[in-house]
């Protein structure tokens, strides 16, 4: 039963904190009601003494200390009751204040977040054009990687939006990169004992990362996975990421992984 009455509540006496107190219209009715309740009891006291005599149209009315406790005797309870709706119009007012004040704080803690968001990307963004002008890894002749930072801070930071800037770097990411040169590492071997049929066309393709020359022998494949690791693993070291040990470790593990799952690989294929 209470849940229905505060179901009706919600419905049909709203405290809209979008609007002014004196705008919502359910502002009104909290007080309009009672209001309206107390005139047709006063009516019906009214009304009570009419027919029993009390009052009367034929009897002079006099203004008296006596006729004054009378009314007062007579009316005591309507005239409490005026209470009700100066209570209900003072509670509405905290109830309306008290929204307001709640969707304040969540607009300033929703726009700390956003600008926490975009000052960390801005951050990243200066970060990636630190690694672009002094890595020498990238600067090798053999190749070379161009790195988007809108896409790249989307790969990384997979979990950071512009509501919930969050500045860890999961797991996910390091697997997602292995797994797509263990994918490429399988398609270069078949090129390779195809006896280097042609040029090597590399699928390999991660967003935000983009190599700028073609593979053709495996030393620049080689060279290749090592200067993704290393992209990665610069990109990791941001000052700005959260759990940047746990994820340079678990990088570093999957590494190892990957190499000596290749070598396995090319022992079989010699075989």
């Amino acid at each position: 039963m209470p849940e229905i009455i505060k179901q009706w509540f919600i419905k049909h006496m709203p405290v809209e904190e979008d609007i002014g107190l004196h705008e919502n219209k359910a502002f009104i009715r909290w007080i309009g009601y009672p209001l309206l309740a107390i005139l047709v009891l006063f009516i019906a006291v009214t009304w009570n003494l009419f027919e029993s005599g009390v009052y009367s149209f034929d009897k002079e009315f006099e203004v008296s200390f006596v006729a004054l406790n009378d009314f007062a005797k007579y009316y005591a309870f309507p005239i409490a009751s005026l209470t009700v709706p100066l209570t209900f119009g003072v509670m509405f007012n905290r109830f309306h204040s008290s929204k307001q004040k709640a969707k304040s704080n969540r607009l300033v803690e929703h726009n700390n977040v956003a600008n926490s968001y975009f000052s960390h990307f801005t951050y990243f963004s200066e970060y990636i054009k630190e690694i672009d002008n002094k890595d020498e890894m990238l600067k090798r002749g053999t190749f070379k990687i161009e790195i988007s930072a809108q896409l790249a801070y989307r790969k990384i930071f997979v979990n950071s939006t512009i509501n919930n800037a969050d500045f860890n770097i999961p797991n996910s990411v390091v697997d997602d990169l292995v797994e797509e040169l263990e994918k490429e590492s399988l398609t270069f071997d078949k090129y390779v004992i195809d006896a280097y049929n042609g040029p090597y066309l590399s699928k390999f393709e991660i967003e935000g990362f983009k190599p700028t020359r073609a593979i053709n022998n495996r030393d620049i494949f080689l060279n290749m996975v090592e200067s993704y690791l290393h992209v990665y693993r610069e990109l990791f070291k941001f000052q700005g990421t959260a759990n940047v040990y746990e994820i340079l470790e678990y990088l570093s593990a999957a590494r190892k992984t990957f190499y000596k799952k290749i070598r396995r690989n090319n022992i079989k294929e010699n075989l």
